[in-house]
């Protein structure tokens, strides 16, 4: 199954460049699906969709600050929140292809002193959300935590004393703590900071210019202000501090970035063929290591959303399709996810209609 899934991937990349299939939407009916979402609900933001090697829709929506009026461009940058998460994976599984770690050690291998109850997890555990540590931005605590610089032991402080949800191994629970420890590791393993070797080994090598994990000084300027709904329209939402969310959402990117990235990634240049099949497996309750993994969703879906105070998004590749959307939204809420659902959909039904004709 594994191998027929992966096998998929390997298809469908290896014909980008391919032109455009006859009956795929065009650029103006899916700005109709956006356009009708933003008439009811908030939305402001960029949106890009590919299929093969063509570019259906690369648009912007509504304004990057309010404050300014300053107009959003295809070109603005967002905070990508959890979509990190992905980068994060690929990093550990970069370290393990170099025999640096292995998935299945023990994390108390790299970290010492570690609460006893955590023993028995694995790298493994941490990447595919089954470690059964408690999610540390969802304690009292956290929104104290948020508003200045931290170290990643100031976010484990949260939920140190906490005893584990689950024995480790045996259940899913999504968990942002889980990728604090996987970026001290990374750190511990390479000798690098984290922002330094996702850099270094991620994002340069695939060409992402304008992609950059917004912890510590010298960080760009963030190009998009966040907003959420007030009681008296769009607000500005709460401040939150990069380094808090580390390697499990602190990373800053646009569309066109996240599509350099998707091409490379599951056109294998980024981790070897059996390393990808090892990141795009089905654990538990649909997820793979840092991706949900959906195959009989919407003709397989690989995708990952992100919320952060004042942002949201989703990108998911259909690699049946060979199909890659992505939506970065700078308004709390879940208007990516629903959008990049409702554009997936348009074409879910096109290649259908193209089916039943005999196409």
């Amino acid at each position: 199954m594994k191998a027929k899934f992966f096998a998929s991937i390997v298809a469908t990349m290896a014909v980008f460049g391919a032109a455009q299939a006859q009956g795929v939407p065009d650029a103006a009916r899916i700005d109709q699906v956006i356009q009708a979402h933003v008439a009811k609900h908030p939305f402001m933001g960029t949106v890009l969709v590919a299929k093969g090697g063509t570019v259906i829709l690369d648009r912007a929506y509504g304004y990057a600050s309010l404050e300014t009026m300053a107009p959003m461009t295809t070109d603005t940058s967002f905070r990508i929140g959890s979509m990190t998460k992905q980068f994060t994976a690929a990093a550990i599984l970069l370290l393990d292809e170099r025999k640096m770690l292995k998935t299945g050690d023990l994390i108390s291998s790299y970290l010492p002193n570690l609460p006893a109850d955590w023993n028995a997890i694995t790298v493994h555990d941490l990447l595919a959300h089954t470690s059964g540590i408690a999610n540390f931005t969802s304690q009292p605590g956290y929104t104290t935590l948020q508003t200045h610089a931290v170290s990643p032991q100031d976010d484990l402080a949260l939920i140190r004393d906490k005893p584990l949800d689950f024995r480790p191994g045996s259940r899913w629970a999504y968990s942002n703590t889980n990728y604090i420890l996987l970026g001290m590791i990374i750190e511990k393993v390479s000798g690098q900071s984290y922002k330094d070797f996702v850099d270094v080994n991620l994002i340069r090598p695939v060409g992402m210019a304008e992609t950059f994990v917004a912890t510590g000084s010298g960080a760009p300027p963030l190009q998009a202000n966040g907003y959420l709904e007030g009681k008296h329209g769009l607000e500005k939402a709460a401040y939150v501090d990069m380094s808090v969310p580390y390697a499990a959402g602190a990373m800053v990117s646009t569309t066109h970035d996240l599509l350099l990235w998707e091409k490379a990634l599951f056109g294998g240049k980024v981790l070897s063929q059996a390393t990808l099949v090892k990141m795009t497996t089905v654990y538990k309750s649909g997820y793979g290591y840092g991706l949900f993994i959906h195959p009989a969703r919407e003709r397989n879906t690989i995708e990952h959303a992100g919320n952060i105070n004042g942002f949201n998004s989703a990108m998911a590749y259909y690699p049946n399709d060979d199909l890659i959307i992505i939506v970065l939204d700078n308004i709390e809420g879940t208007a990516a996810d629903d959008i990049e659902g409702k554009i997936a959909r348009l074409f879910s039904r096109a290649i259908s209609d193209k089916m039943d004709a005999g196409g």
